[in-house]
């Protein structure tokens, strides 16, 4: 399952799509426990390292960020508390770049969450900027779940 926001200097799109990068807009795609044939559909069409793909295949939880071609890869984790003696920790991978932003985890992780209070918050703030602001602010909210 996967959701697209678009957005611009003029408007946010909440249910934008992969053309909005054509009309100038940054494309936020955010993937939800996607199967190995999505992975590879979205390696095809953003030109992704195959590496940084079969991570996300193999589900690795070893934090890191690669610069790589045309994009930079991250892997970050999420962690929770299931209970008082059980931390939950779930991976998410980002891939960056010009004017896009690809997240993929599993539905345990709310990043969706982050980027609604992020645009309640700050809405004209980030619409001015570029994508990295979305990834970075997006980084930050689950950073800040650490303590």
């Amino acid at each position: 399952m996967s959701s697209i926001l678009s957005y611009n200097k003029n408007e946010v799109r909440m249910n934008g799509s992969l053309e909005d990068l054509d009309k100038g807009y940054n494309v936020w795609i955010d993937v939800i426990n996607p199967d190995e044939s999505e992975l590879r559909k979205l390696a095809q069409k953003f030109h992704l390292n195959q590496e940084a793909i079969q991570t996300c295949i193999n589900k690795s939880k070893k934090p890191e960020i690669r610069q790589l071609e045309n994009h930079t890869f991250t892997v970050i984790v999420d962690m929770k508390n299931k209970d008082p003696e059980t931390l939950l920790i779930e991976s998410v991978y980002f891939f960056l770049g010009t004017n896009w932003l690809i997240t993929i985890h599993t539905a345990e992780v709310d990043i969706k969450l982050i980027v609604q209070r992020l645009l309640n918050i700050q809405n004209e703030t980030i619409k001015q900027t570029r994508i990295d602001a979305l990834y970075y602010n997006i980084l930050a909210g689950l950073v800040t779940k650490y303590e």
